[in-house]
């Protein structure tokens, strides 16, 4: 994220959006990571909360409390979250929607500086049918108003209403409602998508995927993995290691069949099927071979391996944090597919 730039954070109703954005708020006010993203130093935080209440923020509040220790790496203490009274501020008006929520903004910000604002959600406040409000609200109203004052912004967003399998045909980049320039606007995308397995999440990132998450084996990835807690009066999302969460995954789904009942295994032809229009990070195929067909994930190394002794390639891309660089797969040039 850069200061006047805007990232999205998308999911469906319900989800867990506002526990996610809300303890976020609270642990990089402090200048400690939340979900693997680490602030350089404590935030000053402007929390627009359109859907929450003083309760529910409290509630998000002992929760991450009381799972500081898996949330930050430290376990924290009432006392440690008191300089949140001065980096953390949270805003409950509602009435200031479409272009007057941007001067209210310039207002606020006037008032005390921020150097993180944070919209929740978007709906609240674009003030109108969001296809037709969603351009200039953005372009015109927030962009100018984040440059004004120094700020960067991420906005909790919807998906449309999704079929049962309509995250599996959903390009993460263009889930939110809202057309094409709620894709376009946003510096990057952060998706939060259901697992098989109750409870476990996956966080995705589209656009400048350079959040510094690595999976088990230690090699940077463009997701992780999710848990929510039981407790709804302490809510908190727990990162989750990638082979754990393929195991939880494979647990819960019921084994496929075909036709003539057995099981159905990973084949190179899953993995080609999924590269087949555009490359794709190895940790994404390997997510999406876990969801669909019920595998672990060392299956999905192995199958993947198959696959780039036939139609599939890899090419490595520089991270830009350093340290490992980000494995891509995609179909070999030589591919009919690519020819057209």
């Amino acid at each position: 994220m850069r200061r006047g730039d805007v990232v999205t954070f998308i999911s469906t109703a319900g989800a867990g959006k506002s526990v996610a954005v809300t303890q976020a708020a609270m642990a990089w006010g402090l200048g400690l990571p939340y979900a693997g993203i680490a602030p350089r130093r404590p935030l000053k935080i402007l929390l627009f909360s359109g859907e929450d209440d003083g309760v529910t923020i409290g509630q998000c509040r002992e929760g991450f409390l009381e799972h500081s220790e898996a949330i930050t790496g430290r376990q924290l203490t009432a006392k440690d979250l008191e300089p949140l009274d001065r980096m953390l501020r949270t805003e409950f008006s509602r009435e200031n929607v479409g272009l007057r929520f941007h001067e209210h903004l310039a207002g606020l910000l006037t008032e005390e500086a921020a150097d993180l604002v944070i919209i929740n959600p978007l709906l609240s406040y674009v003030g109108g049918e969001i296809v037709a409000c969603v351009s200039e609200w953005l372009r015109a109203g927030l962009m100018p108003t984040l440059q004004a004052h120094d700020c960067g912004a991420l906005i909790a967003h919807h998906t449309p209403k999704l079929a049962k399998d309509g995250w599996e045909n959903t390009d993460d980049t263009y889930s939110g409602i809202g057309g094409a320039e709620v894709a376009n606007i946003p510096r990057s995308v952060l998706t939060l998508r259901p697992t098989p397995a109750q409870g476990l999440s996956v966080l995705s990132v589209s656009k400048r995927q350079t959040t510094g998450w690595k999976d088990d084996e230690g090699d940077y990835c463009p997701r992780l993995f999710l848990q929510r807690t039981d407790n709804p009066e302490r809510p908190a999302w727990l990162p989750i290691g990638t082979e754990l969460a393929g195991d939880m995954i494979a647990e819960a789904k019921p084994a496929r069949e075909d036709k003539g009942g057995a099981s159905r295994k990973v084949q190179p032809g899953d993995v080609a099927e999924i590269v087949r229009h555009k490359p794709t990070t190895q940790q994404d195929v390997i997510a999406r071979l876990i969801s669909l067909r019920d595998c672990k994930e060392r299956t999905a190394r192995e199958a993947i391996t198959e696959a780039m002794r036939g139609d599939v390639e890899s090419f490595d891309e520089r991270n830009p944090k350093g340290g490992k660089a980000i494995k891509w797969l995609r179909m070999k040039p030589e591919h009919p597919q690519l020819a057209i």
